[in-house]
């Protein structure tokens, strides 16, 4: 019961975290709502029976949650269930039927996943939207325990009524609700068990892939008056997109005798601890997000591998992250900060000799 109510008080906390990162729009921009590389399309889903639930009160129609059955998009099968909740913050629950294998690890009949909105893009119905959405719990071993992206598409339906129908006739306006029918295509991604292609820079020259932990933190930059220069990045390591935390990554108070500026550190009881340099210059694939990037492993402490000490770590699969565009920083007063949230994948390689 305790480990229960730990994680979903994990969970809750979570979510206001993800609060602290900005929910991007872009207008009928599809790319925008695809998750980074290294998340790969696992199902493809659609919802029966659903329903929104819409509260009357303080002059309007509250959308306060949604429910239906999950089914395979192509087979009809049903394969779970779907829950989205706006208060006290917005997100979905996506519960599936696990497979017998599963059932048998694990001992449940399914396993969820909660996602929460970080992208919309526009589409002809302001109240209706396609979105992606990011894991940030899971629950149970099983079929939703390496979901890592949610992308909801070709909303119909689920509007609320008009709003002249929200009026003091109906009495006590706050016990007032109404249920709208709608149907939304889901695309399940998961995140990858291996790195995704990388430029022939960034390859590593020689080594044993080990492991691989999601990051999710910031980068603070500062403004001198002709550009933004990077002043600090620190984030949080998950075992996977949606896990729990394992460590941190950050930037050194100073160098250290080996020049290097940066550490990982994955907490006890496994724990190690790492410290490296930029190996190769960094590499911008996308103007939105931050670069992708090789660094050489200068020390190693804790428990090292049964291949031997890390040598590499590469970080790609990046989202965010970026400074304010030098255009919109015309006039702007030096000295300010800007904080950008950023995630992305820290792929570890270890000696192959």
């Amino acid at each position: 019961m305790w480990r229960r109510a730990f994680l979903l008080l994990t969970c809750y906390w979570l979510m206001m975290l993800c609060q602290y990162f900005t929910i991007t729009q872009a207008s009928n921009n599809v790319s925008a709502i695809l998750p980074p590389v290294g998340n790969s399309l696992q199902a493809k889903l659609k919802t029966k029976n659903a329903l929104r639930t819409y509260t009357c009160g303080s002059g309007g129609w509250t959308r306060v949650n949604a429910s239906g059955d999950l089914l395979d998009f192509n087979t009809n099968k049903l394969v779970g269930s779907y829950t989205a909740v706006n208060i006290p913050t917005s997100h979905t629950n996506l519960t599936l039927l696990n497979s017998d294998a599963d059932v048998i690890e694990s001992g449940f009949l399914t396993s969820s996943v909660i996602v929460i909105l970080i992208t919309t893009i526009n589409v002809t119905s302001s109240d209706v939207i396609e979105s992606l959405n990011q894991a940030i719990c899971h629950q149970n071993i099983g079929a939703a325990a390496r979901v890592s992206y949610v992308v909801y598409l070709n909303f119909s339906g689920g509007n609320p009524p008009p709003t002249s129908l929200c009026t003091v006739e109906f009495g006590i306006l706050e016990s007032i609700s109404i249920e709208v029918p709608f149907d939304v295509e889901i695309d399940i991604y998961t995140q990858d068990l291996v790195p995704p292609p990388t430029p022939t820079s960034l390859m590593v020259p020689n080594g044993t892939l080990v492991e691989s932990f999601f990051a999710q933190g910031s980068i603070i930059y500062q403004y001198n008056g002709s550009t933004w220069l990077e002043q600090n990045i620190s984030a949080l390591l998950y075992n996977v997109i949606g896990g729990y935390v394992v460590g941190k990554f950050e930037n050194l108070q100073k160098l250290d005798k080996f020049e290097s500026e940066l550490n990982w550190h994955i907490y006890n009881p496994n724990g190690f601890s790492l410290t490296g340099h930029n190996f190769v210059d960094p590499i911008v694939l996308s103007t939105t997000d931050v670069a992708w990037a090789l660094f050489k492993i200068t020390s190693n402490s804790g428990n090292t591998t049964l291949l031997g000490p890390y040598t590499y770590v590469q970080l790609v699969s990046t989202r965010g992250g970026t400074a304010p565009s030098l255009s919109d920083s015309v006039g702007l007063p030096p000295g300010l900060v800007w904080t950008s949230p950023f995630s992305g994948i820290f792929w570890f390689y270890a000696n192959s000799t």
